[in-house]
């Protein structure tokens, strides 16, 4: 089976994944908020192949890279939200606006993302519409500046591909003393992916909007000869991002 699910997912590549955007955030090239519109048949949203995914999210505190959610765009929360849920959204928002701000010092069409994210009256404003069009905090976000969408920009997205291999470099991938290992699906010999990503689209039937875990192990009783995380299972970066593309990609399909 993973071998199909291989075979189905020929432009998957790791740091990104394919994701339904709900809500399009319009700026003016001073960022300033124009508008914010649904996407797609106004009920699903539109579906992107090409959106950057962060690694290491289980660690906390982390966002994704120029698409998050309203929550961590704009610290639009759900009525009554608990205040340790607000903190920890704070803190990501935090990470997304210097990623955000470091990508803009190199990319100045970011500069205006940057300038929307720090002004506390266009936030205020971009919730107000969120509210009034009925978005959910876990809604995903792009953006859209002076009529661009800087998710079809290929240098902003190259700039993605180098900051993650910059700061993959630096990362304890969880592979504890073995470097290399035997990925399951292809038998080329790999560093092993230390966690598996998530699978999208199970919201209806009781699934999390961020994605649910398909192969984890996070119990002792999971693990075999000392190995820790997904090496218990061992696949390389990019076999585990096709694998879960396809899964969520046939999730879709059987949602239609």
């Amino acid at each position: 089976m993973l071998h199909h699910l291989l075979d189905l997912a020929t432009e998957s590549e790791p740091g990104f994944a394919t994701e339904t955007i709900r809500w399009q955030v319009e700026l003016s090239s001073r960022g300033k908020l124009l508008s914010v519109l649904p996407l797609g048949d106004g009920k699903r949203g539109e579906l992107h192949a090409k959106v950057p995914k962060m690694h290491n999210m289980q660690a906390g505190g982390r966002a994704h890279f120029l698409v998050e959610t309203a929550q961590t765009v704009s610290l639009y929360f759900k009525v009554n939200e608990d205040d340790k849920k607000k903190q920890a959204a704070q803190k990501k928002r935090r990470f997304f606006l210097k990623l955000m701000s470091d990508a803009a010092k190199r990319m100045s069409p970011l500069g205006a993302i940057v300038t929307f994210l720090r002004n506390a009256t266009e936030m205020s404003r971009v919730r107000k519409q969120l509210a009034e069009r009925g978005a959910r905090p876990s809604d995903w976000v792009k953006f859209v500046v002076a009529g661009k969408d800087l998710l079809s920009n290929a240098a902003v997205l190259d700039w993605w591909r180098e900051w993650r291999k910059h700061d993959l470099s630096g990362t304890d991938r969880g592979t504890g003393s073995v470097d290399t290992m035997v990925d399951l699906v292809t038998g080329e010999t790999v560093s092993p992916a230390a966690t598996f990503p998530k699978v999208t689209g199970l919201v209806s039937v009781g699934g999390l909007p961020t994605g649910d875990v398909v192969v984890g192990f996070d119990k002792d009783a999971f693990r075999s000869y000392g190995l820790n995380q997904s090496r218990n299972a061992a696949m390389g970066e990019a076999t585990a991002r096709c694998c879960t593309d396809a899964l969520s990609g046939l999730v879709r399909e059987g949602g239609k």
